[in-house]
């Protein structure tokens, strides 16, 4: 074998460890990527979850959480002030969760889980009053997902 040939076969090794090489880089991204989606899913899930017991957990908030989802304006201040309170941290997750799905961050699934969950506690006056009065609060595109999930659930009311 010639040093010319030598070269050759060492170029083409040499392109081969590098296509190997970027194919490995490849796999471990996609991993990281599915692993940093998993994560974030996990952490959403988490704050939702705390945010249910925080009102289940607390007689209290409870009383007023059940009252205000049904009558917001009629709550004392003192109790409109807990609850909004309470529903600015859950839709900050919801909103989070939102973002997260749009830049293809989390778990779709979970979102879709949780979409439930949401639409639900929009089906209630009292949410849609504090929202009516909230919503200039949260970013753009989830406040037009919010109307339109609201302009959904009000269909639905006989």
């Amino acid at each position: 074998m010639t040093l010319n040939q030598l070269g050759n076969l060492g170029d083409l090794l040499g392109g081969i460890a590098v296509i190997v090489t970027l194919l490995f880089l490849a796999l471990q991204i996609r991993k990281q990527t599915i692993e940093a989606r998993l994560n974030a899913t996990r952490e959403l899930a988490r704050g939702l979850i705390a945010q249910m017991n925080s009102v289940a957990e607390d007689g209290e908030l409870c009383s007023i959480y059940v009252r205000g989802i049904n009558d917001y304006d009629g709550l004392p201040e003192i109790d409109r002030v807990r609850l909004s309170m309470n529903l600015h941290s859950t839709f900050r997750i919801y909103e989070q969760a939102f973002l997260h799905v749009s830049r293809t961050n989390v778990d779709e699934s979970y979102f879709t889980s949780s979409e439930k969950t949401k639409f639900e506690l929009l089906g209630f006056p009292g949410v849609q009053r504090w929202w009516e009065r909230s919503n200039n609060l949260f970013e753009s595109e989830f406040v037009a997902h919010i109307e339109k999930v609201i302009g959904q659930q009000k269909q639905k009311m006989p």
